[in-house]
């Protein structure tokens, strides 16, 4: 019998998603990381993206063997260590635990088991868009695995967890995944809407989508990408990489910044006190840490961006990002001036970090 209290778009899409019904709730509500629980075990019950998985146990691997090279663990040692490393598997243990005892009585599961792993966790807690987890884990050849990952997990997330279980967070992270796979390839989530909307006539081979998932227009894609790329500048910040975050500076279409100057605009905003003071956690991306205004006047920046008309008004979003410092919220914020005509136009992120 199907459930009143259920979201109209409710559906089980995974072979295991049923398993969610019996596990979410199990997860209390007001127990610290609670979302990320919930997306534990969503990530749990979809297909493993092979090719993924295994650069992130690589990388893993390739991590803790230069940590070791540089303890001098001997050989033997080392090479029985890196036996036991995996990639992420966040709550490996108590899902397994519950699943077990639930499916004793669901004899249509035969021989599926569940699979926890972590891949769009990893990306959230290193505020990494697409192309940048694309990069980091060598993943250039296996990009449409990955896109139909996240995919899969975005649909379970908001069709198979009960609508009521979601807390402001998990939204977070919803809308924020779906932000990324708008951004990276707009139609899967079109695909995937004309479905939920009855549009299964196809014209020119392509689905007709009447509205937008989630994100419903460019710049609401642009929003959670924008807060995301600014929280991993915060942990280029709290943990020194300054050359990293250099880079990221000069794709942006800022080269003001070279990695000296960042270190002494950080000790600058915390008063002398040390970069790593910092905080990184979930607790530094609340909401109300953000801020965003919007200005329509020129910006000098879109002159000469194929896409842009000249002379056109130029949107951009001054973003202020308040730090977290010594567990206290501090006035100390990184601000960044988006330039929204250029990144829209041109598909790349564009931006400038403010003096």
């Amino acid at each position: 019998e199907v459930d009143r209290d259920l979201q109209d778009n409710f559906a089980l899409d995974q072979l295991l998603a049923p398993f969610l019904l019996h596990a979410v709730p199990q997860v209390p509500r007001d127990q610290e990381g609670y979302p990320f629980a919930v997306l534990a075990l969503v990530e749990s019950v979809v297909d493993n993206p092979m090719p993924v998985l295994l650069a992130q146990r690589d990388k893993a691997r390739d991590e803790a063997m230069a940590e070791m090279k540089a303890a001098h663990v001997q050989y033997e040692e080392r090479m029985e260590r890196l036996e036991k490393i995996t990639y992420p598997q966040p709550l490996r243990d108590d899902i397994y635990s519950v699943f077990d005892a639930w499916r004793t009585d669901q004899p249509w599961i035969g021989n599926h088991n569940i699979a926890p792993k972590g891949v769009v966790r990893d990306m959230w807690d290193r505020a990494l868009d697409f192309p940048g987890f694309v990069r980091l884990y060598g993943l250039k050849r296996s990009e449409g695995v990955l896109l139909r990952y996240l995919s899969d997990v975005f649909k379970t997330l908001t069709r198979s967890v009960p609508a009521d279980a979601l807390d402001e967070q998990l939204d977070d992270i919803i809308t924020w995944l779906g932000a990324v796979i708008r951004t990276t390839d707009s139609s899967l989530l079109d695909e995937w809407q004309a479905l939920l909307d009855g549009s299964t006539s196809v014209e020119g081979g392509a689905a007709v989508a009447a509205q937008r998932v989630v994100v419903d227009d460019e710049h609401a894609a642009l929003r959670p990408v924008v807060r995301m790329r600014v929280a991993r500048w915060v942990q280029f910040a709290a943990t020194g990489a300054w050359q990293a975050w250099a880079d990221e500076l000069r794709e942006a279409g800022d080269f003001h910044w070279k990695p000296d100057s960042l270190a002494e605009h950080v000790a600058g905003l915390l008063a002398g006190a040390e970069p790593g003071v910092i905080d990184i956690g979930p607790n530094s991306r609340r909401a109300d840490l953000f801020t965003m205004v919007v200005d329509h006047t020129f910006d000098p920046a879109v002159e000469g961006v194929e896409g842009v008309e000249e002379g056109e008004t130029g949107e951009t979003w001054t973003v202020t990002q308040r730090l977290i410092v010594d567990d206290e919220v501090a006035d100390a914020a990184l601000v960044v001036v988006v330039n929204v005509a250029a990144t829209t136009a041109t598909g790349d992120f564009t931006a400038r970090l403010e003096r």
